[in-house]
Parts: structure tokens; sequence; C-alpha cells
């Protein structure tokens, strides 16, 4: 867990931006495709200059997600990756798997009412329009999803 500061108190929004960034790039995941970026691709500074980082609640919950999406891939670098941390007693615990793979959150919500918040959102693939993602031990995993065939390539 990562200390925010100020106890049990209110923290602010750029404090918990701040605190979950730093945690971010000190993941497993980040920092594997950190070493990609710059061993072979000869990349220069972070692999992700400006991860975005939303502060989002479903009025019980406050989670912290930050996401980082770069390159293009097909013979180029590509990367991308999601942390999603929740404000614990003034503490930022990671609750998605230090390696999770990218997903652009757009809610967070208790769909089922057992006290564990749910993400809604879009991943990176070219098939899925929007999925809801469920936490358990090891991460979100995609538990409903609205896709459509995809047959080609990427490229």
């Amino acid at each position: 867990a990562v200390g925010l500061g100020g106890g049990d108190a209110e923290v602010s929004a750029a404090a918990s931006e701040a605190a979950a960034l730093a945690a971010f790039r000190k993941l497993p995941g980040y920092l594997a495709i950190q070493r990609e970026y710059a061993g072979t691709y000869d990349g220069k500074g972070a692999w992700s200059a400006q991860p975005k980082v939303q502060v989002m609640t479903d009025g019980t919950h406050r989670l912290v997600v930050v996401s980082a999406k770069e390159g293009t891939g097909c013979a180029e670098f590509y990367g991308a990756l999601t942390a999603v941390f929740e404000e614990v007693r003034g503490k930022l615990e990671l609750r998605s798997s230090d390696n999770q793979a990218y997903l652009a959150v757009q809610l967070v919500v208790d769909l089922e009412g057992d006290g564990v918040a749910e993400l809604v959102g879009t991943p990176d693939d070219f098939s899925t329009l929007s999925t809801v993602m469920k936490r358990d031990a090891s991460g979100y995993s995609s538990v409903r999803s609205l896709s459509f065939p995809f047959n080609d390539c990427g490229c």
C-alpha cells in the first residue's frame, strides 16, 4: 500500500493522482514494458510520458485508475497497461494485477451490491465496444462484453 498522508481525513485528488502515478511506474508490468521500449526499440525516457490518471467513485469506493497506451505495434513499439488503486484508510491499495491489460475506464459501479466495485470500459482490442470487469484475487477480468466480429489484421 502507498501512503497518502493525512490519516483518515479526505485526501485531495491531486495527492491521490501523484501517489498512484508514482506507484504505477514501479509496477513489474510497467518496468517490463520500459525494458522492452529501451532495449528492443531504443526508446529514450519513459515509454509513456503522460499516463491518464482518473479519480473515480461509485459513492462508496474511491478508485484511482492509471492507464497508458503508446505506440502502434505492427513491428513498432507498443505498450499498454492499466492499474487500479483503491483508497483505503489513507493509503492506496493495488486492486488490479501488476500487469493488468489496458482498459479505458468509463464507470465504476458496485453492480452486484457485494461491496466490490466493478469497472465498465473499453479494452484495447479491435472488437469489444464495452466490457464489465469484475475483480478477483488476480485482478480484473471481463464478465460481460459487447463485441462484434473482427476478422482482419489491425496493421
